[in-house]
């Protein structure tokens, strides 16, 4: 039995439609900031660039940033995962809105963990477009060099793709190493990531 959920249609409709709209509908207002990479926050690798630059928007984060509109318009979202998947809520850790566009890279990004402890990750597409999300058989297991940086595994194999679509979720173990992957046409890959536990 996978331990990935995918769950399309996760919210009504008119609900997804409110999302997308207030989100990247046009004269939105919405309020993204620039991020070099988007999965860590070094901005280069032996001195390369990583080309793995996009935008976010910080909904919540274990209480250190505003509950802001968007934050409210957006919680029965997460309040629905323990009902739809079965899965218990403890604690809500983050929720952050990313963005990506098309920069010619046709690879997935970097693999990484959000966080090192136990919790599950979200993500929930906000429109339709490209770019999976790639999820690997690799899990972090709580190893770290003598810098203090997670160490990594060598190699990575594929465990599941999860094709953006508009009002899907996939949900997964955080430990596992995931990847997000630019849309190769001129439509924003929009997802909302949630952590909890």
């Amino acid at each position: 039995m996978s331990d990935i959920i995918e769950i399309p249609n996760f919210v009504s409709r008119l609900y997804a439609d409110g999302i997308e709209q207030r989100i990247v509908g046009p004269k939105t207002g919405f309020e993204w900031h620039y991020q070099n990479n988007v999965t860590r926050y070094l901005d280069q690798v032996d001195g390369v660039e990583d080309h793995n630059s996009g935008f976010f928007h910080m909904v919540y984060y274990e209480d250190s940033w505003s509950r802001d509109d968007i934050y409210h318009f957006l919680l029965p979202l997460f309040l629905q995962i323990e009902q739809s998947a079965g899965i218990p809520i403890n604690k809500l850790h983050r929720m952050r809105m990313g963005m990506l566009i098309n920069n010619k890279k046709s690879d997935h990004d970097e693999p990484h963990i959000d966080f090192d402890f136990p919790h599950y990750t979200a993500c929930y597409y906000v429109n339709d477009s490209e770019g999976d999300t790639v999820i690997f058989n690799e899990e972090y297991k709580g190893i770290r060099d003598a810098n203090g940086d997670i160490l990594k595994p060598g190699s990575f194999s594929i465990k599941h793709r999860c094709s953006p679509e508009k009002g899907k979720i996939c949900i997964f173990p955080g430990s596992h190493y995931h990847a997000s992957s630019k849309p190769t046409r001129d439509i924003p890959r929009v997802v909302l990531t949630i952590n909890f536990s």
